[in-house]
């Protein structure tokens, strides 16, 4: 890969991806300087591996010296920005994907684990809904993967 690519939102606000290549692929997206999501994903054979699909949620704005004085002095809160359901995830899986199928891999895979589906109970139907076969775990005491999760190109 190497090259950046461009993606937007659903309200038409352009994003930079931005990615690198070592023993797999990392996608980041950018807005302005400030990078808002990340994809991992290493190699396995046939098939890429996706690993870590975020949007980060509390992304600090930046401030001027004076503003953050003026807000401190008011112990206000750092100002934040959420950059989920923009479509983000969608448009950088969706990336990956073509991206898998010219380099010529046949599938892509990876799992569910129970720190990304506690705090959000709607990722298996989200990975479905993008054409993913979701296969459900057995609960196990102490186990960390929830689902695995498959797609051929």
């Amino acid at each position: 890969m190497g090259l950046d690519h461009f993606i937007t939102d659903r309200h038409g606000v352009i994003y930079r991806v931005e990615s690198d290549m070592g023993i797999g692929w990392t996608l980041y997206i950018w807005h302005g300087d400030m990078a808002v999501g990340e994809l991992l994903c290493s190699f396995a054979g046939p098939a890429l591996n996706l690993g870590n699909l975020q949007i980060y949620h509390n992304v600090r704005v930046p401030e001027t010296w004076l503003a953050r004085r003026f807000r401190e002095f008011r112990n206000s809160p750092a100002p934040v920005i959420d950059y989920r359901k923009r479509g983000l995830g969608t448009a950088l899986l969706r990336l990956m994907e073509a991206r898998a199928r010219i380099e010529g891999f046949t599938h892509l895979e990876g799992w569910i684990s129970d720190v990304d589906y506690k705090p959000n109970p709607g990722l298996l139907d989200w990975y479905r809904a993008r054409g993913y076969t979701v296969t459900v775990t057995p609960g196990e005491e102490g186990a960390i993967k929830v689902a695995t999760i498959r797609k051929s190109l």
